[in-house]
């Protein structure tokens, strides 16, 4: 029963859009400084939270939401451990 978005949200569309029109080093930089760093950084709390909550079988889905939770965190962690190292490699100018 989780209503999810059907396309991206005005402002990730607009980040998007600045996307876009970058080539090379300029993508790589406009990339970790919209999406990068502090977007895995609210990505991970979310699902740890979501991972740390206690569940009843009263609650339809709520096992399988945490599972998978847990689950995809340690990834998680590595993709933000890869925005901090290209952030670092393109920082603003």
């Amino acid at each position: 029963d989780v209503e999810l978005p059907d396309g991206p949200s005005i402002l990730q569309k607009g980040k998007l859009k600045l996307l876009a029109s970058s080539k090379g080093d300029n993508f790589d930089r406009r990339y970790a400084q919209t999406m990068g760093v502090q977007a895995h950084e609210d990505t991970i709390e979310l699902f740890k939270k979501q991972a740390s909550t206690v569940t009843d079988d009263r609650t339809k889905g709520a096992t399988e939401l945490k599972g998978f939770a847990q689950k995809m965190l340690p990834g998680l962690e590595k993709h933000l451990d890869m925005a901090k190292k290209l952030q670092a490699a393109h920082p603003d100018k």
